[in-house]
């Protein structure tokens, strides 16, 4: 048994540690710094809201199927980062940039995968298995396998629709949605 005690570290405070990085090198420090940071407050968990959301370019993701191999390899440190200082990792597919750049409105994208309406859930399928298909260069695991990667959440805030709901996004909704 293992009890894990730990914090969400939103998108704004993950970017946050690099401000004034200029090269991969002191990215790559201020991750350990970050991660030896966390298991001294006696974390063993960790959530990075919104880690692989700068991983898609979608418009050419839709056409090449590539993720931008820059973003996943700090990615592929900061879990092996993390794996390697005993902090399991809970990750969510896509938080709130996994958008078609032809929809301004993300939650037409969000409700679309939602309730899986074809396109929209088309188009995260494929996004979500190359990122747990992806073989880490630094544990030579794929993310799927790795057992640092103790939970994956579809999509941030999933819902059953009542977020849109309540905010009247429901009325903009393409009726296949």
């Amino acid at each position: 048994k293992v009890r894990l005690y730990g914090a969400v570290e939103g998108t704004i405070s993950y970017h946050r540690i690099f401000d004034g990085c200029k090269t991969v090198a002191e990215r790559r420090m201020r991750i350990d710094e970050f991660v030896a940071q966390t298991r001294r407050m006696g974390m063993n968990f960790v959530r990075p809201h919104g880690l692989l959301d700068g991983a898609f370019d979608i418009a050419s993701y839709k056409v090449r199927s590539i993720l931008r191999e820059d973003e996943m390899d700090e990615r592929d440190y900061f879990l092996f980062a993390c794996k390697r200082a005993g902090i399991y990792v809970y990750i969510d597919i896509a938080a709130y940039v996994l958008r078609d750049p032809e929809r301004k409105n993300q939650i037409w994208k969000k409700a679309g995968v939602m309730v899986k309406e074809p396109s929209y859930w088309a188009l995260w399928e494929k996004c979500a298995r190359a990122i747990l298909s992806r073989v880490n260069r630094y544990t030579n695991l794929a993310w799927k396998d790795d057992p640092a990667v103790i939970g994956v959440m579809e999509y941030n805030e999933q819902a059953t629709g009542a977020k849109i709901a309540l905010q009247g996004g429901w009325k903009r909704l393409d009726p296949a949605v």
